[in-house]
């Protein structure tokens, strides 16, 4: 008998399902997950685990085999009870036990049993049509929009303000004139220029000398 597909049933609406003498399949609950790597969406699900420590005989499912296969209780004890035996004897030959729907099990090295889940099944009944789904990164491309006009880079002309080449001159002069002052007081002589001390005041107050208004007579009547 193939009680795999007695168990997969069970496991819709219990979250424990133990084959007598052997062990049992525990559901837990199992959010919904985002796999980064493989771009997959996964629905909420129950996660199927196996407890070799559960083989304390409930009566559910040997009473849902009795049920669905209509014989009694004592015949669908004496059927589980086989198959546990009979799958006993291939996992110490080292053969794998494929229960449909639920997972594989098999021994290890060392002797342990080894349960590795199918994920294919869905036992979760709130998600009952969900599906995993696959959903690729979506890849922004940057466009570059260039303008017909080309742009001219404008450059600043440093211009100075009216009189202000003026002030500068002036200030550059009377610099030259304290100058020739000092040197003239200290006794040295400046011949090309034929200066003296009283030729550079006459110099400086002519050149700073202010323009005198030409006055007008006023024609009368």
């Amino acid at each position: 008998m193939d009680i795999s597909k007695y168990i997969s049933e069970l496991l819709y609406d219990h979250d424990c399902v133990i084959i007598p003498g052997f062990g049992g399949f525990v559901c837990n609950y199992k959010p919904a997950e985002v796999h980064p790597v493989v771009n997959t969406i996964s629905p909420p699900s129950k996660a199927v685990s196996f407890n070799r420590n559960l083989r304390s005989n409930d009566g559910l499912l040997l009473n849902h085999i009795a049920v669905q296969e209509q014989i009694s209780f004592d015949d669908a004890f004496v059927s589980v009870y086989a198959w546990v035996g009979s799958t006993n004897t291939l996992l110490q030959k080292g053969e794998e036990i494929n229960l449909r729907g639920i997972g594989k099990l098999h021994n290890n090295i060392e002797g342990n049993l080894i349960f590795t889940c199918d994920e294919s099944v869905n036992y979760l009944k709130s998600s009952f049509g969900l599906r995993t789904i696959t959903a690729a990164p979506v890849v922004r491309e940057r466009t570059l929009e260039f303008s017909e006009k080309p742009v001219v880079q404008q450059t600043q002309q440093f211009t100075l303000p009216k009189g202000t080449w003026r002030i500068a001159a002036a200030v550059l002069l009377i610099g030259a004139m304290v100058t020739f002052l000092q040197l003239m007081r200290t006794g040295v002589e400046i011949k090309p220029l034929n200066l003296d001390e009283a030729g550079v005041f006459n110099l400086v107050s002519t050149l700073f000398k202010a323009a005198e208004p030409e006055l007008k007579p006023i024609p009368l009547g």
